[in-house]
């Protein structure tokens, strides 16, 4: 196993707004199969990161900008779920081309990026 300082990071952009319960579960699910399939790296589901702003009643906006800075934190992004509808993911989406942090949109994609840094 690496050590914590060696470990990729990256982020998984997944729907939440509409079915709020749903999304949640699905990107946790995404999440659970992701780290059991690639243990070395270490996923950041916001769905569940970001819990605490919900409770702490900020905006939309507010979230938004938070998942952004975490996802500049991060190796690469991984685009889950019907992302292309999504605000939030397209955001997170142009924020990572910004940032020049890859984007990965398929399970190949995810692979080669996570073999080619091990």
């Amino acid at each position: 196993m690496k050590t914590y300082h060696n470990m990729l990071r990256i982020y998984i952009s997944h729907p939440f707004s509409g079915d709020e319960k749903e999304n949640r579960r699905r990107a946790n699910n995404i999440a659970w199969a992701l780290t059991m399939k690639y243990p070395d790296t270490l996923f950041i589901n916001p769905l569940d990161a970001m819990r605490h702003a919900e409770y702490a009643a900020l905006s939309y906006e507010q979230m938004l900008e938070q998942c952004k800075c975490l996802l500049c934190a991060c190796d690469a992004v991984y685009m889950a779920g019907a992302y292309q509808y999504s605000r939030g993911c397209t955001e997170e989406r142009k924020t990572a081309i910004t940032k020049r942090i890859p984007v990965l949109t398929n399970g190949d994609e995810l692979k080669h990026f996570i073999e080619s840094h091990h």
